[in-house]
């Protein structure tokens, strides 16, 4: 039994480990997961990567143009929200 508990927190290990080396070829920006370097590489010099970053920019910029809420005050708003709710 022991050594199955330790094959198995082995095998979780490696499984951990490897995880953590891939997750260095994810792109925040399109949600991608890569395998190889070369593979987010050529990801990151493609169309659709730079496409998907320019739009995020000028949705940015859309919005503080607008004088619209930023991230932080939509999350307070959301907060203050929660709480009124939960008091009644």
């Amino acid at each position: 039994r022991k050594k199955r508990e330790e094959a198995v927190e082995k095998c979780s290990a490696i499984k951990d480990e490897i995880k953590a080396i891939v997750q260095v070829f994810y792109c925040d920006i399109c949600d991608k997961q890569y395998k190889t370097d070369e593979q987010y590489q050529e990801h990151l010099n493609s169309y659709d990567h730079h496409h998907k970053k320019r739009f995020m920019e000028f949705q940015k910029e859309q919005r503080a143009m607008k004088g619209g809420p930023t991230a932080d005050e939509r999350q307070r708003k959301e907060e203050r929200r929660m709480q009124k709710e939960l008091l009644r």
